[in-house]
């Protein structure tokens, strides 16, 4: 299963179990820019430690679709800052 995670430190361990699944692959993090309560520490070097792009800037429709394009079947937020657009015609 393709999936892109959204989210911060606070739920590190999500993403975590997720990239060292077998039968998962993390295509895309997306969290948010650090202030002094949450951090992202963690999620930049669990997306680095398994080869997964990571991005700070907030998701957009275009983020969504080439998701999409690429076969992603899955996003899943965990505490991420921002909306994720809805795309109504996927």
């Amino acid at each position: 299963m393709k999936i892109a995670y959204f989210g911060y430190d606070l739920f590190y361990p999500c993403l975590e179990k997720l990239a060292a699944a077998n039968d998962v692959e993390v295509m895309k993090v997306f969290s948010f820019p650090e202030d002094e309560d949450d951090k992202n520490v963690k999620i930049r070097a669990a997306a680095k430690k398994y080869g997964i792009e990571y991005s700070e800037k907030k998701v957009s429709d275009d983020d969504i679709c080439a998701l999409r394009d690429l076969g992603c079947n899955l996003l899943v937020s965990a505490g991420y800052a921002y909306k994720i657009p809805v795309i109504r015609d996927l």
